[in-house]
């Protein structure tokens, strides 16, 4: 008899509480394992130690934005498989333009369509 697979790893970075509930709340009901953080610094050490299938990072984060977390993970772990999403309320053409300039697989624009942003995780999570 197979093996269960394992849930998919997702690490989302935000400094917003709120939105890392609900993106976490919406994420396990999708069958992700999932952890968060609202530290930029943090995150470029959680993805060491985690090793997340697929990393959603805030662009518009206060210590650090995250396109420059983005690339640090990509310096760091692109070897490991992890794929990176910027999320941000940023317009969509400045988002590819970040996704294109710190080589991040995607990005979505925030909004209250959570089923694109779990069809994204999925497609980047090979699931």
């Amino acid at each position: 008899m197979a093996k269960p697979k394992a849930p998919k790893k997702v690490l989302v970075v935000d400094d917003d509480p709120l939105v890392l509930r609900i993106l976490k709340d919406r994420l396990v009901e999708a069958g992700f394992l999932v952890s968060t953080t609202s530290s930029a610094f943090g995150a470029i050490q959680l993805v060491e130690e985690q090793v997340p299938d697929v990393v959603i990072i805030d662009v518009m984060l206060p210590a650090l934005p995250g396109n420059k977390i983005a690339a640090l993970v990509r310096d760091r772990m692109g070897s490991k498989g992890v794929r990176v999403l910027l999320y941000s309320g940023k317009d969509a053409s400045e988002l590819e333009e970040l996704t294109k300039e710190c080589g991040a697989d995607g990005y979505v624009v925030k909004s209250d369509d959570y089923e694109h942003l779990i069809a994204r995780v999925r497609a980047l999570a090979g699931t």
